[in-house]
């Protein structure tokens, strides 16, 4: 398993200096540099986290809460280091190859979390879905 649990930590740590407009231009940045790729997420609810997409496939999140950016490694490369964020390449967001204090991630959510995920052996989708409104 890959501990994420100070990955998180040090993101959380930052968030006084992560803006609303610093988490949109990331989000858009790295949607441009991917071809053919989408954003999606939803301002109105407004989602903890946005994806950027391209043929059905998420390549990466950047949460709106602090600045961590979850970037697939197919992808890393073209996205190249990003300024003043926490960076998490991964090789897939489906398979179970994480683990997370459950205490780290409620802060990050800002509230409580579900319990019916296991955040001792997680994948990022397992992540998004638990934190993402």
């Amino acid at each position: 398993m890959i501990e994420l649990t100070a990955v998180f930590q040090q993101a959380l740590s930052k968030r006084q200096s992560w803006t609303r407009t610093s988490f949109l231009k990331n989000l858009h940045e790295i949607s441009q540099i991917i071809p053919q790729s989408i954003v999606d997420w939803d301002e109105g609810v407004p989602e903890n986290w946005g994806r950027i997409m391209a043929d059905d496939e998420v390549l990466s999140l950047v949460c709106r809460r602090c600045p961590i950016v979850i970037i697939k490694e197919k992808i890393a490369q073209s996205v190249g280091q990003l300024e003043n964020i926490q960076t998490l390449i991964v090789e897939s967001m489906s398979e179970n190859l994480f683990m997370v204090d459950k205490e780290v991630i409620e802060e990050l959510a800002g509230r409580r979390v579900p319990d019916n995920v296991d955040y001792g052996a997680c994948s990022i989708d397992d992540l998004w879905w638990a934190t993402v409104s």
